[in-house]
């Protein structure tokens, strides 16, 4: 019998006791009970059906976004935080606080996100003198960092938002879509004309870079130079272990620098008239009032940073989840209909968005846990979008999920602003995967997650574009 499976006398995995399921999460073995009964008398329970890995993680007294194992299927430990302690005091992000609280069910974590007592701007209610200085050298990071609007709280956020919405709204995005068709349709065509390929660079990447680039009125070519600082910027500012800490600030600082003086010189470009898209328009409110200009950098930086990341995610996890079940990608190829609900249904089962965080404002009783101000909250949303009160047989993918209502994108005024781009930038991916790999599969072998507790995306994701051949017309004959 493989250690995937459990010999259990029940009637499903519903009728497992709870206490059991917590002590297999604990666990730090795979498991393998041969009992020796009669097959007409046992249920063989796969451990994915109870929301088990085959090699579960140790949860131990508190959550730890670094426990060893925990990035490479972090599902069972949050189903465990959720069923014991989902306002829970686990270890800090960066692992030199005290703690961080983690709200772990989705009822909690929409209520945080949308509640103005926590603030996302740390410096806004932590004294200064208990805010850890920066290292000169990376210094580039956190004043970039301090522009970006997302770590800003009203009015600034407000004002600094309100800026670039208008190029997010349904009609700018409308005028946007043949563009964005477009690039889907010729990434996937070369995709579809090789027999190996990467989903990542080739199209979860590709796609969002030429995007957001055209978007900001930036040159083609420099697609994959804005890449490499998204990336870049990200090691910089998500939270990492201890002996990689002054290292990947400085690598993120680096990148700061050069990114900001890139934009700086595209807006010197936009400023002679040279010039097209949101840059250009942002330009002329320089020149009106020249003490914007950094301000007006920071926010572009974090256009390209957002508008890349969020992205790559969705279209990378989405697709492997939708490949990785061959019964679910059938399903969508036999009704095109359900490509909406499957888009979001990736979002959901493996949110881009792992964690996002906030900062109490001021002491409160949340959930009978006291709360001091200034103390770091995680909001859990991948947990959240896993909650059995809100979603029915909730870690199965399923793309005809009708009711979804997920936070993969956030909530309240810090919502992702770029959340409908990003919808139909997957939908036109999803499309032109189909028409062009109608036949794609996976490539056997191990993924490979990027090391991040904030987001979760995939290194690269190997296909074989063309590997079988599909025809409906024929199932069942």
């Amino acid at each position: 019998m493989s250690a995937a499976s459990l010999r259990l006398r029940c009637a499903s995995p519903n009728d497992l006791p709870r206490n059991l399921k917590e002590a297999v999460a604990r666990a730090d073995v795979a498991l393998c009970w041969p009992i020796d009964t009669p097959r007409d008398e046992v249920r063989v329970i796969e451990l994915r059906d109870i929301g088990i890995s085959e090699k579960a993680v140790p949860v131990g007294d508190r959550f730890d976004p670094f426990a060893p194992g925990f990035q490479k299927d972090p599902y069972p430990v949050y189903r465990h935080w959720r069923d014991t302690d989902p306002v829970h005091w686990g270890h800090a992000p960066d692992q030199s606080g005290p703690g961080c609280w983690y709200i772990f069910t989705y009822a909690e974590a929409k209520e945080v996100l949308a509640d103005p007592r926590f603030v996302v701007d740390p410096t806004s209610v932590i004294p200064a003198g208990y805010l850890p200085t920066p290292h000169p050298e990376h210094l580039p990071l956190y004043e970039m960092l301090g522009r970006w609007f997302i770590f800003r709280d009203p009015p600034d956020h407000t004002r600094l938002r309100n800026k670039v919405s208008q190029a997010f709204d349904r009609f700018a995005l409308d005028r946007l879509q043949p563009q964005i068709d477009a690039i889907a349709s010729d990434l996937c065509c070369r995709i579809g004309q090789a027999s190996q390929a990467d989903l990542i660079s080739d199209l979860a990447l590709a796609l969002p870079q030429r995007v957001i680039a055209h978007i900001l009125g930036l040159p083609d070519s420099d697609a994959s130079l804005l890449h490499d600082w998204s990336v870049a910027l990200l090691k910089g500012l998500d939270f990492t272990s201890k002996d990689r800490f002054f290292a990947t600030r400085a690598i993120g600082a680096q990148a700061a620098s050069a990114l900001a003086a890139y934009l700086d010189r595209q807006l010197d470009r936009a400023q002679t008239g040279d010039g097209v898209g949101l840059l250009a328009m942002l330009a002329q409110e320089v020149a009106n009032v020249p003490d914007l200009r950094q301000e007006v950098i920071g926010t572009a930086a974090l256009l390209i940073f957002a508008g890349h990341e969020t992205t790559v995610n969705l279209i990378g996890n989405g697709f492997e989840a939708l490949l990785d079940d061959p019964d679910q990608f059938a399903r969508l190829r036999r009704d095109p209909s359900l490509r909406a609900t499957a888009i979001e249904e990736c979002a959901r089962y493996n949110s881009p968005s792992q964690i996002t965080f906030r900062f109490a404002s001021q002491r409160c009783v949340f959930r009978g846990k006291v709360i001091e101000p200034g103390s770091p909250v995680g909001v859990v949303i991948a947990s959240a979008n896993r909650d059995g009160e809100v979603f029915d047989d909730p870690d199965r993918f399923d793309i005809g999920r009708s009711r979804n209502p997920h936070l993969s994108f956030g909530r309240g005024i810090h919502a992702c602003i770029g959340a409908a781009l990003a919808r139909r930038e997957a939908r036109a991916a999803l499309d032109a995967l189909l028409m062009h790999c109608p036949n794609i599969t996976l490539s056997p072998g191990p993924r490979q997650w990027a090391e991040s507790i904030g987001l979760r995306g995939l290194r690269r994701l190997d296909v074989r574009p063309q590997a079988e051949r599909y025809f409906p017309e024929r199932r069942g004959s």
